[in-house]
């Protein structure tokens, strides 16, 4: 297979015992033109063990897309995989890594059969790429280490992979490995409660999974270690030799508990045998650790034989390193220890065997993360403080602000009285902390930790970029929260100067000064140069990020609301259905994202004058934002007003105050809401008054607006409303 490229291996992560159910015969050929989903088949790629692999393309009109679309013919309950598979698409939607093919999406067809598309990836299996290539053990390891990276971050978003192998990691023409199958063993796993059916690669199965315990990190990491034994066989020099056999013997021990505490203790391993330092799977001996020294320095160990002059300053230098080497090895195996320890009871809570044979889900695995780690880790500040972050983010990413506040709280906490925390790092956990505070009445604390935060890092850092530009980009909008439109336009500006300066084409937070900016120009701003920034953030977000980033999907609500606002009503229509489709895919139902998108799409029909079609769906949003968790609606207030805004265009002024009425119900102090009420919205009531001729309570109601105006900085375009003529009054 010289030079062969595929363009996915066919098999993955179910290649197991399943065959005696699940022949590749037993599945049907599927001729080009073929629906699967919303995917149209174009052609074989391959198949295997039990699977078979086409290329495929979007069918439904939402966009255009390529994927590898997997077909497999599991022996599982309908339902239950319906529900793994919905479980698995929003958890795995999260894995945005350069290393990871993503899993786009998945279902069951009409006759049965489970279907996953996935990226698909031009590359070389990583086992023939370092065999055509003749690659040393050093290149191959270097391989395995970046593999560690990819695997790592997925493991700090509690996902495992429990398939590595060489089939499951294709290297492009860059030489850059990208990890396929990711979710897909964990979906069919779950689906079956027969351990002999559990997803596994013979000869690549760890012990525990061959005995059908539940899946952990451990299972990864024996995993890698068979990777490295494969790609090393006969090729380790004499001074390799010793290093990789013990980080071999630690990754493939018979017990989980023998083996890393996680993959980033693996990973340092393999970097400190490319940077001849001592791995830690061979223990802290003096001579080893000695001769590692010796051998990284080797210009200052050839000075020893200079002159007896030196002597007593450079072994006082090495003996320093040594005790440093030792100490930061210690330091990082107790904190890999703690964070190992405590993955892995985060991992069996998600067992179902503890939750009445019900799948649980992430919210009720997370549940009572925080306590358990400041109970746990009382003792260990850094870890704590560490992981505490980690579970607020996710809290972040699942739009729970509540739950996210207490531990990112306490991070902050611990972080302040950690001198040595490095500035990235402290700016990172103000930083999210700050973006839970989402309320007008604590907009000042808000900015004080996001000034706090920008405080720390170089703006003309590579290093700080993406951190300080993101940073820019909170407090612009703590800044519009504030009422101050100028001065966030001009803040988000100089983010987006910033980041085409210092960020990569084609990074998130690029993506997102060019959003950040668009929006605040679409509402009081120039609408073309808004649109023209739509366009350059969605063109990026499906270039770079693909079209089920977060990113991808805010700037297609986006475009498709600035087209309509000047008048491009039919072009608006696919991208809007584009983001709905995307937000309830990615986050679900409930969800703030998902009652965004529907207001998105709502404004969208009644700019078109479809007023009569954008009231059920605005009230379909509301519907949604009443089931979300308490603290965490901040949409109601934004959606009750553009239902009074499409009712009274529509005629009926009556069911327009009502719902006018509420908004103000909830929003008295002009709090609660993703805009602030500078005014506008006592103003709008007015006119519903107005328009049914109740003119003197019309006549209150805009007084009331002219008052909370004067609260903030001048708006030439709300004191041109503020003073125009109530209709049917003035």
């Amino acid at each position: 297979m010289s030079g062969s490229t595929v363009t996915f291996e066919p098999g993955g992560a179910l290649r197991c015992r399943l065959v005696s159910t699940m022949l590749v015969d037993t599945l049907p050929a599927l001729e080009a033109g073929t629906q699967i989903g919303p995917f149209r088949v174009l052609r074989l790629v391959g198949q295997g063990g039990l699977g078979v692999v086409y290329l495929a393309e979007r069918a439904d009109g939402a966009f255009e897309q390529q994927v590898a679309l997997k077909l497999i013919a599991p022996e599982v309950d309908p339902g239950v995989a319906e529900i793994l598979l919905e479980r698995e698409r929003r958890l795995l939607a999260r894995l945005h890594h350069p290393n990871i093919a993503r899993l786009l999406d998945g279902g069951r067809s009409s006759t049965g059969l489970l279907w996953f598309a996935m990226d698909a990836v031009q590359g070389v299996r990583i086992d023939l790429w370092c065999d055509e290539r003749g690659l040393d053990a050093r290149a191959r390891i270097r391989l395995v280490a970046e593999v560690c990276t990819a695997v790592a971050y997925a493991h700090a978003r509690l996902v495992v992979h429990r398939d590595i192998k060489p089939s499951n990691i294709l290297v492009d023409d860059a030489g850059v490995p990208r990890l396929l199958d990711f979710g897909i063993a964990a979906a069919l796993d779950d689906a079956s409660d027969d351990p002999a059916r559990r997803a596994s690669t013979p000869g690549y199965a760890s012990p525990e999974q061959r005995r059908g315990d539940p899946a952990g990190i451990a299972q990864d990491i024996y995993q890698i270690g068979r990777l490295l034994q494969t790609l090393l066989e006969g090729r380790l020099s004499r001074h390799e030799r010793a290093d990789a056999e013990a980080i071999l013997r630690r990754a493939l021990a018979e017990q989980p508990e023998h083996r890393y505490a996680n993959v980033d203790a693996l990973a340092a391993d393999l970097r400190a045998i490319l940077e001849h330092r001592p791995v830690a799977a061979r223990g802290s001996a003096l001579a080893y650790r000695l001769g590692r020294l010796l051998r990284r320095h080797r210009l200052t160990a050839g000075a020893l034989v200079l002159g007896a002059l030196t002597l007593v300053g450079v072994v006082g230098y090495f003996l320093w390193s040594l005790d440093r080497e030792r100490d930061r090895a210690e330091r990082e195996a107790q904190t890999a220890r703690h964070v190992s320890e405590f993955m892995v009871g985060l991992f069996r809570a998600a067992d179902p065997a503890l939750h009445g044979g019900r799948v649980p889900t992430i919210d009720t695995v997370l549940a009572d993360a925080p306590e358990r780690i400041e109970r746990e880790l009382a003792t260990e500040p850094l870890v704590m403080a560490e992981l505490l972050t980690t579970i607020g983010r996710t809290f972040v990413a699942l739009r729970d602000f509540t739950r996210a506040q207490p531990p990112l709280r306490k991070a902050v906490e611990l972080t302040r009285a950690q001198p040595q925390t490095p500035p990235l790092v402290r700016a990172e956990r103000l930083r999210a902390l700050a973006i839970t505070l989402y309320d007008i009445e604590r907009i000042d604390e808000r900015r004080a930790l996001l000034v706090e935060a920008i405080a720390g890092l170089d703006p003309d850092s590579r290093e700080h970029a993406r951190t300080y530009n993101i940073t820019q980009q909170n407090l612009a909008m703590a800044d519009l929260s504030a009422g101050d439109r100028t001065a966030a336009i001009e803040r988000l500006r100089l983010a987006l100067d910033h980041g085409r300066r210092l960020l990569a084409e084609g990074e998130p937070s690029l993506v997102a000064d060019l959003l950040g900016l668009a929006s605040a120009l679409a509402e009081d701003g120039d609408p073309s140069e808004a649109l023209a920034l739509y366009q350059d953030a969605y063109a990026s977000g499906r270039e770079y990020l693909g079209v089920r980033h977060p990113y991808t999907i805010l700037a297609a609500g986006g475009l498709a609301g600035s087209l309509a606002r000047v008048g491009r009503h039919t072009e608006a229509t696919q991208p809007m259905r584009e983001a709905v489709a995307g937000a309830l895919q990615l986050y679900g139902n409930p969800s703030p994202n998902y009652a965004l998108a529907l207001l998105q799409s709502a404004e969208v029909t009644a700019a078109a004058g479809r007023h009569g079609e954008a009231v059920p769906v605005l009230r379909q949003a509301l519907a949604v934002c009443e089931q979300l968790p308490p603290g965490n609606d901040t949409l109601s207030v934004n959606v009750l007003e553009a239902l009074g805004d499409t009712l009274l265009a529509g005629g009926d002024a009556v069911a327009a105050e009502a719902s006018y009425r509420r908004m103000l119900d909830l929003n008295r102090d002009g709090s609660g809401a993703q805009t602030l009420d500078r005014g506008q919205r006592p103003l709008k009531l007015a006119g519903a008054l107005a328009a049914q001729g109740r003119c003197t309570e019309a006549a209150q109601w805009r007084q009331t607006a002219r008052q909370r105006a004067e609260r903030f900085p001048p708006d030439a375009a709300l004191r041109a409303r503020l003073d125009a003529p109530l209709a049917a009054c003035d």
